[in-house]
């Protein structure tokens, strides 16, 4: 994959970004994802072993990884260990914003199917959370560069999100990723209602500042 093809900050080349990157993490053998899973989630737990107190208050948010998609379980692995209360998101599309639900201690984020549209119908009956409750938010995305800058599938769905939480002024970081190494790119197409993350978290590094 040529980075060169997406020097140019334009839409035909945010498209095609997509494009190419989908088609890169389809052809990612499961294997290779599930242990890319574990040694991200291995770089991003000193920092959230870090913030142990304001997790087990709050929660976090995390999604169940589609087969195209960097392993969560690893991470989700940990939290369950200790014990710091998870959470699922949907949205919702009336009120255009996105709510979670709490996932109970038994229930791993891959026994859950991965849709953002609606609630599995085991957490129909959990408590719900606004993202502005929860201490930290897992974000998905397709590629991502050294600023942060995310490509998501097109949705706009957690760029909102990102927003609504950037307007509250919080001071900590709130938003993370986990991606692979070769997600991360040179530079990443912004256009006016993309927002980055606060942190990304790949199998061999950090990047927080």
């Amino acid at each position: 994959m040529k980075q060169s093809i997406f020097s140019k900050n334009d839409p035909l080349n945010k498209v095609v970004m997509r494009v190419v990157m989908k088609q890169v993490m389809r052809d990612m053998p499961a294997k290779l994802l599930s242990e890319a899973g574990l040694h991200a989630a291995q770089m991003a737990v000193p920092h959230f072993a870090m913030h142990l107190e304001g997790l087990k208050k709050y929660g976090i948010g995390i999604f169940a990884s589609l087969p195209d998609e960097i392993d969560t379980q690893p991470l989700d692995d940990w939290l369950i260990e200790a014990k710091i209360p998870r959470f699922f998101p949907f949205w919702q599309e009336k009120l255009q914003t996105m709510k979670f639900r709490a996932i109970p201690e038994n229930i791993k984020i891959s026994a859950l199917k991965h849709s953002l549209f609606k609630v599995p119908e085991i957490l129909k009956n959990t408590e719900e959370r606004l993202a502005c409750e929860l201490r930290f938010i897992l974000v998905p995305g397709l590629a991502f560069d050294g600023r942060k800058n995310r490509l998501g599938r097109g949705m706009g769905c957690y760029d909102r999100v990102i927003a609504s939480i950037q307007a509250l002024n919080m001071v900590h970081e709130k938003t993370f990723s986990i991606a692979l190494d070769c997600q991360i790119l040179s530079s990443i197409p912004v256009d006016h209602h993309d927002k980055a993350v606060d942190m990304i978290f790949t199998p061999t590094r950090s990047i927080i500042n």
